[in-house]
Parts: structure tokens; sequence; C-alpha cells
């Protein structure tokens, strides 16, 4: 098993940002929510497949 070496403060800080960084960019709040086929398919009464072919077409759903 490898064991890390020791870092210095400096080399701390910055790998404590970029952990950080990374933390709050996989966070939900930056995540794009998409409706799925089928929920917009319920909203609108219609089939799954119509929707899956609105997408096709490049429409705003």
């Amino acid at each position: 098993m490898a064991v890390a070496n020791d870092v210095n403060d400096e080399q701390d800080f910055v790998l404590t940002q970029v952990f950080k960084q990374c933390e709050e960019l996989r966070a939900k709040k930056y995540l794009e929510i998409a409706r799925t086929n089928q929920e917009l398919a319920n909203k609108y009464a219609i089939s799954p497949r119509t929707v899956t072919n609105w997408r096709e077409e490049g429409l705003p759903v």
C-alpha cells in the first residue's frame, strides 16, 4: 500500500482549496435539472415517444 508523502503548509492549503472547489462544482446547486420524458409526457398528456421526438427536433421542452 502506498503512503503519501508529507506536504508542507503551503501545499496543504492549495490541496484543501482545490478539494473545496471540486466539492462546490459537484454540488447539486450547479446542476441543471432536466425533466424526464415520462414527466413531460404526463404534464402534457402525450406519449413519452412524442417527447423524445420533440427533443430530437430541438424543441425547448
